[in-house]
């Protein structure tokens, strides 16, 4: 569940215009999950014996996430600070909420960016909120 692909619309802003993005960010996050287990036996039609089961796992997590992230700026995100696009290192922070159905995790998450080192502060998404949406797919049990 530690890897997540995340549409973020920045929420934070006033005098911005909305942005729309997608990327792939990997993070950590550490919290709290409550699961149920179903578990049914399956049997067979002529001897009613036993012979598998199926089972249903659903959670509900709630964790808080940090992550390393890239920033692009550009001219149009820097308020013409800068000429030319480029790419600084960023960090994310917030809290998300998980579903998990399964093998299928769904959840939002909501964030603050960081961009790190040279050029930081010229960003105009610096310390703004964002929302994300969640989609995790459990490759190992």
């Amino acid at each position: 569940d530690l890897d997540f692909d995340e549409s973020v619309l920045d929420a934070d802003k006033k005098d911005l215009d909305y942005e729309l993005t997608t990327g792939v960010n990997a993070g950590i996050g550490f919290g709290l999950k409550k699961s149920w287990n179903n578990v049914r036996p399956l049997y067979h039609n002529d001897s009613k014996k036993m012979i598998d089961y199926s089972s249903n796992k659903t959670s509900f997590s709630i964790l808080g996430i940090a992550g390393l992230t890239s920033v692009k700026q550009t001219p149009s995100n820097t308020s013409q600070k800068i000429k030319a696009d480029r790419t600084i290192i960023g960090a994310n922070f917030g809290i998300t909420t998980i579903l998990g159905l399964n093998l299928l995790n769904i959840g939002l998450a909501y964030g603050w960016d960081l961009g790190i080192g040279h050029g930081r502060n010229d960003w105009e998404y610096q310390k703004k909120g964002w929302w994300g949406i969640v989609v995790g797919i459990d490759f190992v049990k």
